[in-house]
């Protein structure tokens, strides 16, 4: 019996909560007349094309209703892209994970204050602070939970929860945000428990179905088929490419596929008073200060971003609480140099700026060049320019020793060191892009930048191949040096 009140206590916890939790409604300010198609349409189009996004879809929300949500572009195979092409939405999808969890909090099943072990018992880490470690501070990524987690991929949330046995937190519980795609799957494993469903169920009947998101999966691995959704781009030597998402497993952290229209109804939700069936008023700001990132730094008008990138995929959100505007960008591709941080330069964050512009009543400046193209074309100058001064070095390696021949071997080889330089860079590549890559290791560099790889790459080879030879042509010439 009581484990019967307890389950349904769960499932009328969305009611529960917007009951009892008063909506806040703000005086809003006076805005500027809403931006027509046409005017979207010319900002976004100043965006798409071959040295820039392949394919895009774009909504804009005010007040609750959709103002506008197009597609432009193409697909990998040539498709056009419209408002009903699956996107993947990358970290933005824990805004979905917070969300379902908040419906819990509200009438105490899982307070966010409380400790994930009083809920999960099986989490657990190698570090005895883990113990301490909240369900707000999950969501808030100041759990101390790294960034990556050293193992294979899991297959379902109770294995990933299981791999986290081993790990050693990188920060105090609570002391600084380190943004952790495990943290989000250990809350989506307790909503699991304490749903006793999956978590895919869960979030689409609790979250997705209620709020109208019909066409949205909730997936757990990059590779899950969904109707509709096709390959991305990724970017190599300039210009984009069809390219498949790595597979990895994304369930609770990532793992959400929507076309734009059903990203207008996320918005909108948000942007608006949310809703009584799933959440709203406080409970509903609770979860944009937990996820969403205030780029108005309290200068402003708070302007909540959200972020979410793939391998070949990106998504922007963005709230504006004072207008009651939401707009979303969504494209099929991936731009070397974004990272979804903010730390470098981003054609989706760009034109997201550009339609938060349009709400306010401004005009967007014109789009500058093109600096992720440029970029690839100044790898391959830099590859192209090594291979050349290599050719011209390996014919000039006799002559070179000769001017060595008798005079010890300490000075040609201290000449041939900056040769090898490349190589030790090449080492440490991974972890020095890993702020615009957002990732340490050489596959997450192949999978986002594949042309910073194969340039350094080639430079090292090419040092390393002038070093070889000169050395042989040094052994030729003067064998006592050599001796």
């Amino acid at each position: 019996m009581m484990r019967s009140a307890g389950l349904i206590a769960l499932v009328i916890a969305p009611l529960t909560i917007s009951i009892s939790a008063p909506v806040s409604v703000a005086a809003v300010p006076e805005t500027a007349a809403e931006p027509s198609a046409a005017t979207v349409a010319e900002v976004v189009q100043a965006r798409v094309g071959a040295t820039r996004l392949p394919g895009v879809a774009v909504a804009v929300v005010h007040d609750g209703r959709v103002v506008h949500v197009a597609g432009y572009g193409h697909g990998p195979g040539g498709e056009p892209v419209d408002e009903n092409t699956p996107m993947r939405l990358g970290g933005a999808s824990e805004s979905f994970t917070a969300t379902a969890l908040a419906q819990l909090a509200g009438p105490g099943f899982v307070p966010l204050d409380d400790p994930v072990v009083a809920h999960l018992p099986e989490f657990t880490t190698a570090d005895p602070r883990s113990a301490r470690i909240t369900v707000r501070q999950l969501l808030d990524h100041t759990s101390g939970l790294p960034a990556t987690v050293p193992a294979g991929e899991p297959r379902s949330l109770e294995e990933a929860v299981a791999g986290l046995r081993d790990v050693t937190l990188v920060a105090e519980p609570g002391e600084r945000r380190v943004r952790s795609e495990a943290g989000y799957q250990v809350a989506a494993r307790l909503l699991e428990v304490r749903t006793k469903r999956p978590f895919a169920e869960s979030l689409h009947d609790r979250v997705l179905f209620q709020t109208g998101m019909l066409d949205t999966a909730a997936t757990a691995g990059t590779r899950d088929p969904v109707p509709g959704l096709v390959d991305g781009h990724d970017r190599f030597l300039g210009l984009s490419r069809a390219q498949q998402e790595p597979d990895r497993f994304v369930n609770g952290s990532g793992g959400i596929v929507a076309p734009a229209q059903d990203v207008a109804t996320w918005l909108g939700f948000n942007a608006g008073y949310g809703l009584r069936t799933v959440l709203a008023g406080d409970g509903l700001r609770e979860v944009q200060r937990l996820g969403w990132e205030d780029r108005s730094g309290g200068a402003g008008p708070p302007e909540l971003w959200l972020r979410g990138r793939t391998a070949t995929s990106s998504a922007t959100l963005v709230l504006l609480p004072d207008t009651r505007y939401g707009v979303a960008v969504l494209a099929n591709s991936r731009e070397p140099l974004d990272a979804g941080t903010g730390a470098g330069p981003s054609e989706v964050d760009a034109l997201a700026a550009d339609l938060v512009a349009l709400t306010r009543g401004d005009t967007p400046a014109a789009p500058g060049p093109p600096i992720a193209f440029l970029a690839e074309l100044l790898l391959v100058a830099v590859a192209m320019t090594a291979m050349l001064v290599a050719a011209v070095a390996l014919l000039r390696s006799g002559r070179w020793a000769r001017r060595f021949a008798g005079g010890g071997l300490t000075p040609p080889l201290l000449r041939l060191l900056p040769y090898l330089l490349p190589l030790v860079l090449l080492a440490f590549l991974p972890r020095l892009a890993a702020p615009l890559v957002g990732g340490g290791t050489f596959a997450d560099l192949a999978e986002v930048w594949l042309t910073a790889l194969v340039a350094a790459e080639v430079v090292a080879a090419c040092g390393l191949v002038v070093a070889a030879a000169r050395l042989r042509a040094l052994v030729r010439v003067s064998p006592r040096t050599a001796r």
